[in-house]
């Protein structure tokens, strides 16, 4: 049984360095987000996804695009907004701006019906 354990494991990382690997992330990231979506339905809740674009860039404080750019700039975990100076956690900022974007998400649901 270890054996099985080990070679699954190393197929795995062997196909994390090819062409599949992205595929192969999507999959498990939609897998991920069903099992989620079934939960909320059948704990009588509600599932929305959003539109998560520049939410890392966007400050949660104020709303200006002053974030890092490319790939470099999201090396530090930590940006500043400076709009009005504020230091930020870019994980906190993004999870606060997803929340917001639920949140007006419901507002608007709950005006349609």
């Amino acid at each position: 049984m270890a054996e099985d354990e080990f070679s699954s494991k190393l197929a795995k990382t062997k196909l994390a360095k090819t062409k599949m690997a992205k595929p192969v992330s999507d999959q498990g990231w939609s897998d991920s987000k069903g099992m989620v979506c079934n939960k909320a339905i059948g704990h009588y809740g509600i599932f929305l996804q959003v539109n998560e674009a520049f939410s890392t860039r966007t400050c949660s404080y104020c709303g200006n695009r002053t974030g890092p750019n490319g790939v470099a700039g999201f090396r530090s975990r930590e940006g500043e907004c400076t709009a009005h100076g504020t230091e930020r956690d870019l994980d906190l900022n993004t999870s606060l701006n997803s929340l917001y974007l639920g949140h007006e998400a419901l507002v608007e649901r709950s005006l349609v019906l």
